[in-house]
């Protein structure tokens, strides 16, 4: 889906929106279809029982879960949801991957699946 400017954000101007409900640690390789400008995350965690953490990598590279270590991550509290906005945008040079834990990066849990389903939602401008 690209999204339409508006008064209130008119840096959004082309900008796309990739969902996906992440219900264990699979790996979304290359979700942005390249370089570009990430705007926002929106992460959804209302049916978790525990905290879940959003993994993100700039690499289209084989990501190892618990060993390769992501370029940011995204907490998302047991029964909540989370908007992260980022002005004007983190650049990303090669596609953004990402999947979601139960723990932190360095913790047992850093390769666990979340105890529910998590929507995670990238908006993001390719360049």
């Amino acid at each position: 889906m690209t999204l339409k400017s508006s008064a209130v954000f008119p840096e959004i101007t082309g900008a796309v929106l990739v969902s996906k409900v992440s219900t264990d640690t699979t790996v979304y390789y290359n979700v942005t279809n390249g370089p570009g400008l990430l705007r926002a995350v929106l992460v959804n965690n209302l049916h978790g029982s525990a905290d879940a953490f959003v993994q993100l990598f700039d690499t289209t590279d084989t990501i190892t879960k618990g060993t390769t270590e992501p370029d940011m991550q995204l907490p998302a509290p047991a029964n909540s949801t989370r908007v992260y906005y980022f002005v004007p945008g983190i650049n990303h040079l090669n596609g953004l991957s990402f999947f979601t834990s139960l723990g932190g990066i360095g913790t047992a849990d850093d390769a666990t699946s979340p105890t529910g389903n998590v929507l995670v939602s990238l908006i993001y401008t390719a360049t």
